[in-house]
């Protein structure tokens, strides 16, 4: 029985283990939707296309603790304009996006 207590919580806890090329990769599809769909509104073009420039890991210095978020530059065109896009994502809360270029 000690066993399987043993192996349950090391299987939970491997579980929870993410690296950081799928902990970025998990976000990824959120954020680009999220750029897609402030594209979509600035630029009142339904037919776009996204393309993803790079991802990290940011870290962010919190009130009581410190923390990471994922960080992503996402590209999106349609409608003969380009744009791209800074979003930040937290888990539980969604994507933002914090910054456009041109």
């Amino acid at each position: 029985m000690k066993v399987l207590g043993v192996a349950l919580a090391l299987s939970v806890f491997l579980v929870g283990c993410q690296s950081p090329t799928e902990y970025l990769q998990s976000y990824q599809p959120e954020a680009t939707k999220s750029a897609e769909n402030r594209f979509k509104f600035e630029n009142d073009c339904s037919d776009v296309t996204s393309t993803m420039i790079s991802s990290k890991k940011i870290a962010i210095d919190g009130f009581r603790q410190d923390f990471e978020r994922p960080q992503y530059q996402i590209g999106v065109k349609g409608c003969k304009v380009k744009q791209v896009y800074t979003v930040n994502c937290n888990e539980g809360d969604g994507c933002t996006v914090i910054a456009a270029t041109n």
